[in-house]
């Protein structure tokens, strides 16, 4: 984690704010609506599906070792690892 935090570039954060607050929004109201919809079919009340939906809003570091592998195998570029690591 160490390794993957060295490689963000800073510079990215002020040059794609915008992208980076939008797909946070994004990311975050998908997976609540996600896991709300998936209770909702087991009957769940919708407090507890609302406040366990909450929990599941991080982006895992799964999302940065796949971008990983996009660098190393140069399809992606290092940017999109910094704006993946700063969600």
């Amino acid at each position: 984690f160490v390794f993957l935090g060295a490689g963000l570039n800073f510079g990215v954060l002020s040059e794609k704010f915008l992208l980076i607050c939008v797909l946070l929004v994004l990311v975050i109201m998908g997976k609540i609506n996600l896991n709300l919809v998936s209770e909702k079919l087991f009957n769940t009340q919708i407090r507890d599906s609302f406040f366990s939906s909450l929990s599941f809003t991080s982006i895992s570091e799964f999302s940065q070792v796949i971008v990983l592998l996009g660098i190393a195998n140069v399809l992606l570029n290092t940017e999109i690892f910094s704006v993946i690591g700063f969600l």
